[in-house]
């Protein structure tokens, strides 16, 4: 039994375990290259309009780790969440995004991130966008503890790693056209969404409401990832 006890306990510390991935389909087959002793530390809004710097640093004391977490790392897992580097990234050929990490969240097989952009909305329109959707959606919406509703989160937009063979680096906005197809099949919820301003169905707290419905959104890790490292 106390043998038993052990292995057990070392499983949970191996899962816990902070880790980063070079790429989206290491990611995806469970490449991970494990880590210690390192940190996120949130980046005022201040402080990322300033200096170009995005919502999150990786901190650690191990200097050979510095450089790669910076520009060379693409995923990380701390503390059981999940990060994007955004650092390098670009969005319709441009790079678009600054350096740092941006809160990620995955469903299906697909893996994102919410991001800030110049002329996104505000944050007041959003939250009634938000609270209309939660509470039109058949059954209603409950996300425990994941989605946020105050606050610059609002006016964030989600983007798509991996969505362009060509260039790895190239990412994919969640527009209206997307999410529409996406919600094909789902008459009740294509409508809601719909009826939505155009503006507002960019918003990443109402894509990822929908999302949440359709398949699950985790903000930790990909059940593709957890069945690779049984």
């Amino acid at each position: 039994m106390v043998f038993l006890g052990m292995v057990l306990l070392f499983c949970a510390f191996a899962r816990a375990q902070d880790r980063y991935y070079l790429s989206v389909s290491d990611y995806k087959e469970g490449k991970a290259v494990q880590l210690d002793s390192v940190w996120m530390e949130p980046v005022p809004l201040s402080t990322q309009k300033w200096d170009g710097t995005a919502q999150f640093r990786v901190k650690t004391k191990q200097k050979k780790l510095k450089n790669i977490l910076k520009k060379q790392a693409r995923i990380l897992v701390c503390k059981d969440t999940l990060y994007v580097n955004t650092y390098g990234l670009k969005y319709k050929g441009s790079f678009g995004f600054n350096k740092g990490y941006a809160p990620g969240f995955c469903f299906g097989d697909e893996i994102g991130f919410k991001y800030t952009r110049s002329g996104s909305m505000s944050g007041e329109n959003a939250a009634v966008a938000v609270s209309t959707v939660a509470l039109g959606l058949v059954g209603g919406i409950i996300v425990a503890g994941a989605l946020s509703t105050t606050g610059d989160d609002l006016s964030r937009s989600c983007y798509l790693l991996g969505q362009f063979e060509e260039d790895e680096k190239e990412v994919l906005q969640i527009e209206p056209a997307y999410m529409q197809d996406l919600l094909k099949g789902h008459s009740d919820l294509l409508d809601s969404y719909n009826k939505l301003e155009e503006t507002n169905q960019i918003s990443a707290e109402i894509v990822l409401l929908f999302l949440d419905k359709l398949y699950g959104v985790s903000f930790t890790v990909k059940p593709i990832e957890s069945e690779s490292r049984r």
